[in-house]
């Protein structure tokens, strides 16, 4: 990930990028997003008002990793500010159907009862189809996968890990934050493999509710 974190950052003209307090703030025409930066880590300079450059402090394992990670972080707001991200979803399922009612997403799964979704702030749906949906938004992150599935697995797991392995409560937290990152991406990948979701060649993404 170094490789990744030793490349400086294109600011483009219609963003904005000021640096603070140790907090980043990146405002573009689609949205603006603020991150906050270690100073016991990293040195952030805007270079000319055109380049964003972050390099650590002291080069280790960990900070190579952090380093790549916050370097990416920086480069999906900036894009993200511009451009937006997107991801299309079908939904796959015989009478599966999908509305727009006013800021909720009107779901039906088959079930007895409709499925009400509340859109989050910063989130755009277009209902194209009414088995196709369009979700824009300028926060890269605000569209990844079952996020809120895994924080709640996340400290689910972690809580149970603590009561087996020790009585100490002061050690739960150090080790969740610790270990945030490697955990959550584990944790994805054994979601993925349990074919809730499929991501398809077309980067389309097809929704299985079981």
């Amino acid at each position: 990930m170094s490789k990744i974190g030793k490349i400086n950052i294109s600011i483009p003209e219609k963003v904005k990028v000021v640096f603070s307090e140790n907090i980043l703030k990146i405002e573009g025409p689609l949205g603006k997003k603020s991150l906050n930066i270690d100073p016991e880590i990293f040195n952030l300079n805007i270079i000319d008002g055109k380049e964003i450059a972050i390099r650590p402090k002291t080069i280790d394992q960990n900070t190579k990793r952090l380093w790549g990670m916050n370097r990416s972080l920086i480069n999906n707001a900036v894009i993200g500010s511009v451009k937006g991200y997107e991801k299309v979803l079908e939904l796959v399922g015989v009478g599966y159907r999908a509305a727009l009612k006013g800021n909720q997403l009107n779901l039906q799964l088959g079930y007895s009862h409709d499925i009400n979704f509340e859109i989050p702030e910063g989130v755009k749906i277009i209902v194209e189809k009414q088995t196709t949906l369009k979700i824009t938004s300028f926060d890269k992150q605000l569209l990844l996968p079952n996020s809120n599935i895994l924080d709640f697995l996340f400290v689910y797991f972690f809580i149970h890990l603590s009561l087996l392995f020790t009585k100490n409560t002061k050690f739960l937290l150090p080790f969740m934050k610790k270990n945030m990152l490697k955990t959550k991406m584990y944790i994805c990948s054994l979601l993925k493999s349990f074919s809730f979701i499929k991501l398809k060649k077309n980067k389309k993404t097809e929704v299985y509710i079981a």
